[in-house]
């Protein structure tokens, strides 16, 4: 994912090995915590060979909430930033105070121009005042209402990620989802999308049916055209709000669950 990768930039990367050479106590420090936090970015594993960090995840406790090793990029740019400005003062100490200050705002510049990125991909989420009709409904309905959004996004391109956008949405209605994801998956969730793979309706059914939804909402427009007009000819809906379906899950047959899932491998837009 995009979160496995981290730049640094290269004027930080430079002054860094400059302070690196730099002789006070606290660069020791410095470099102790940069190599620990380099050696645990790289996982629980170097190859084949157990990496320190697996022994802090599995008896440490707190460690095992450090789900993501690239968080372990945090010590390391700390430590750079750290390492860069002792670099810096190492080239001008004896220096001027405004030669100091012109090279400072130099460095600075350069930082932020490694920094910056052009264009700035943003997506598109609808507010309050127009969010979409079914989500205004689902917030009317009993609390503690459960649901099921399709497509799930686990199942697309997007992978779980593209769940959030439910997750999102669901701070309008405040309904429990099926699928959803933040920071962990929820096992139930995981387990339904890897029955689904196996291609078993009545299996996929059964999974599902562990999870206790009471609604699915299908969100038609998320799907190609000939599909959209497919599932509206073959899945009987109990509402309708423009291109969102609300379906009773009872009345839902594993065969009609099966298609609107297998086919929301062919969605390509959130």
């Amino acid at each position: 994912s995009s979160d496995a990768h981290v730049f640094f930039g290269f004027t930080i990367i430079v002054l860094a090995i400059v302070g690196m050479f730099t002789y006070t106590k606290v660069r020791f420090i410095l470099l102790l915590t940069l190599f620990a936090a380099v050696l645990f970015m790289f996982g629980p594993y170097l190859g084949n060979i157990p990496s320190p960090s697996l022994w802090l995840y599995t008896h440490v406790p707190g460690f095992d909430g450090l789900r993501f090793t690239g968080r372990w990029a945090a010590l390391v740019i700390f430590s750079l930033a750290l390492l860069a400005g002792f670099g810096f003062w190492r080239i001008f100490e004896k220096r001027s105070n405004l030669i100091q200050w012109g090279w400072a705002v130099v460095a600075c510049s350069l930082i932020l121009l490694e920094s910056l990125t052009i264009p700035l991909s943003l997506g598109f989420l609808l507010s309050r005042n127009n969010i979409p009709p079914v989500y205004t409904w689902l917030s009317s309905q009993q609390k503690g209402t459960s649901v099921l959004e399709i497509p799930p996004y686990a199942l697309t391109i997007f992978g779980y990620e593209g769940d959030s956008v439910y997750m999102y949405y669901s701070t309008f209605h405040w309904q429990p989802l099926v699928n959803g994801f933040s920071s962990a998956i929820p096992p139930s969730y995981a387990k339904f999308i890897e029955i689904v793979s196996s291609g078993d309706a009545k299996k996929i059914y059964a999974t599902l049916s562990e999870s206790h939804p009471d609604f699915l909402i299908i969100h038609t427009d998320k799907y190609p055209q000939h599909l959209k007009e497919k599932i509206l000819a073959e899945v009987p809906y109990f509402m309708r709000f423009n291109n969102d379906l609300v379906i009773q899950f009872q009345q839902i047959t594993p065969e009609n669950l099966y298609l609107l899932l297998r086919e929301s491998r062919e969605v390509k837009k959130i």
